[in-house]
């Protein structure tokens, strides 16, 4: 996972596929993160998640991507998905998570 602050920005690049085995490990660095940076992240706006090299998402990813939205949209800051494939945006838009939250391609 690289965590970085861009262009007003927390942008969170996933490098492992959001399943449960990995679920409990990238909530810990994001908070590890949002923790380390409070100064600096309470003055951006939003936050990216980037799943371009993601293949697999089960419940549990989805469930964590929820989470993150809920807690990103509590501090007042915009969410939005970008690099995601096929598969896992018609999931999303399955779920009508798209309703919540831009996903871009």
């Amino acid at each position: 996972m690289i965590k970085t602050i861009e262009n007003d920005a927390i942008y969170i690049k996933m490098q492992k596929d959001l399943v449960a085995p990995n679920i409990s490990e990238f909530k810990s660095k994001i908070v590890d993160f949002l923790e380390d940076n409070e100064d600096e992240s309470e003055d951006l706006d939003e936050v990216i998640l980037n799943l371009s090299e993601i293949d697999n998402i089960d419940s549990m990813g989805v469930t964590f991507v929820v989470g993150l939205y809920k807690s990103v949209v509590k501090e007042g800051k915009s969410f939005r998905i970008e690099g995601c494939s096929d598969d896992i945006k018609q999931l999303f838009k399955l779920m009508k998570l798209d309703e919540f939250f831009d996903i871009d391609e």
